[in-house]
């Protein structure tokens, strides 16, 4: 499982690459691990994730292990959260709470 979510990690709203990042459709299984480097250049260490449903994001090393209800980040359905990572986060997971939906992740510039 990945580290606890803080308000350290927590960063403010930037400037996004609105015309790239990934849509990730995520369902009651966790996603396979992903890496935040597939969004590109990732500026000041710094994603957006946009849920379309209630869901769970784990995020860690290429190591981390499945979604769940345990992981340390909960995203309610239309959630925006700006995540600043840290040096080993380098791949994320997700699984939705019990609808289908998608993550929208956006690098930051």
């Amino acid at each position: 499982m990945g580290k606890p979510v803080s308000d350290v990690r927590a960063a403010s709203t930037r400037a996004y690459r609105w015309g790239t990042g990934a849509v990730v459709a995520i369902s009651g299984t966790s996603t396979d691990a992903a890496a935040f480097s597939d969004l590109g250049t990732v500026g000041d260490n710094e994603v957006m994730l946009e849920a379309t449903v209630e869901c769970y994001v784990a995020i860690g090393t290429s190591a981390i292990a499945a979604a769940s209800s345990s992981s340390p980040l909960h995203l309610s359905a239309g959630e925006r959260w700006h995540l600043r990572l840290e040096p080993d986060d380098t791949h994320y997971r997700a699984i939705a709470v019990s609808t289908s939906g998608s993550l929208r992740l956006v690098a930051a510039v």
